[in-house]
């Protein structure tokens, strides 16, 4: 029989497994769901199919999700957790396999090459084989199968660095005056992805106690029910375009986008706009935008400016530099490169 207990909010089950004490998140507030759920494992404990194998040997596949969901709740982005719960389905249902033990290199060849022909980006693939090549080290570090990661003797897609694509002068100008004649959120969110660079999840969960008015500073943190990609909370100069912008809308505090709406829902976006998003940007002319692209087009334009690639990487929140160089080849000349041969200059006169 389990044991329910509480930890902070969240409660938590004990049981035993092979006279092992066992213990695991069941991932809510909630007594009454936590009631219902350790009713369910207790029924499974009864029938013998709960539980994670003993080290060195095969694990289930649907054992070891269910585990790893419990520990992931606890260490990963609810977006991460979303992602990979769609790549390790995709995985299970084209490979067929029952154990983690069962996946080889040939298997996630052919899945790979499955998602090709499916139409799939090989960009997209290369996110997807990462994923499941972490997860997987995740059993592996726990000794649930034997052998070695399998996506370790697999090749990724080599793919051509093209630069991201970004919003010229007068399409800014276009879709800024296009989402403010569409709605206030429409507005708001544009201009946070333009003169902000937030990434789409930070938009939505962007709140008015992130903007210091009189310092003139935003910064971007995590909440209650939000995390940010990079962990860290990070400021950002705030714009004055987009102080003015924000000065019309202003509350004292409370989220910008859907101030009503408070609760996740569960679902990946507190609030998801795609919809918004499609219409301001058909009206604009410019079918090929992405949420994305207004994040691109504050690194490229800042690179454009003159700004030091260090302070974009700072501004945007990118964990390394490799990531910010892809706004390096807009950057225009900068005669501090003259500043080598004035020292060969005065290197020549003294040896003269």
């Amino acid at each position: 029989m389990s044991h329910l207990y509480r930890r902070g909010e969240y409660w938590y089950i004990k049981y035993y497994q092979n006279r092992r004490p066992r213990y695991r998140s069941l991932g809510t507030k909630n007594h009454k769901h936590a009631r219902a759920i350790q009713h369910q494992i207790d029924s499974r404990l009864d029938a013998g199919v709960l539980g994670i194998p003993e080290k060195g040997k095969d694990t289930d596949v649907s054992v070891f999700w269910q585990a790893y969901l419990n520990w992931a709740r606890d260490h990963k982005r609810p977006n991460t957790i979303s992602t990979e719960s769609i790549f390790w389905e995709q995985l299970v249902r084209y490979t067929k396999i029952r154990t983690l033990g069962e996946l080889t290199p040939a298997k996630v060849e052919a899945l790979k090459r499955k998602r090709l022909k499916d139409g799939v980006s090989k960009r997209s693939v290369n996110n997807a084989l990462k994923h499941l090549q972490a997860i997987y080290n995740h059993a592996a570090k726990l000794g649930l199968f034997d052998g070695a990661n399998p996506f370790l003797k697999v090749e990724r897609y080599a793919l051509s660095k093209v630069p991201p694509k970004h919003l010229k002068s007068d399409e800014i100008g276009l879709l800024l005056q296009t989402a403010q004649d569409d709605s206030r959120d429409a507005h708001l969110i544009f201009a946070l992805g333009i003169f902000a660079g937030m990434r789409k999840s930070e938009i939505v969960n962007a709140r008015w106690e992130w903007f210091d008015f009189e310092l003139k500073l935003v910064t971007v943190q995590s909440g209650e029910e939000f995390v940010i990609k990079d962990k860290d909370a990070r400021t950002i100069p705030l714009h004055d375009r987009l102080a003015t912008i924000l000065q019309a809308y202003r509350e004292d505090s409370g989220y910008l986008i859907r101030p009503s709406q408070t609760k996740h829902g569960g679902y990946r976006y507190r609030y998801d706009f795609n919809k918004l998003f499609k219409r301001v940007r058909k009206r604009a002319g410019l079918p090929w935008l992405t949420p994305h692209v207004l994040r691109h087009t504050f690194g490229s334009v800042l690179a454009e400016s003159g700004v030091s690639i260090y302070k974009i990487m700072k501004w945007m929140g990118h964990a390394d530099i490799r990531t910010t160089q892809a706004y390096a080849h807009l950057q225009e000349y900068d005669d501090d490169i003259n500043r080598l041969s004035a020292s060969f200059s005065d290197e020549t006169s003294s040896n003269a």
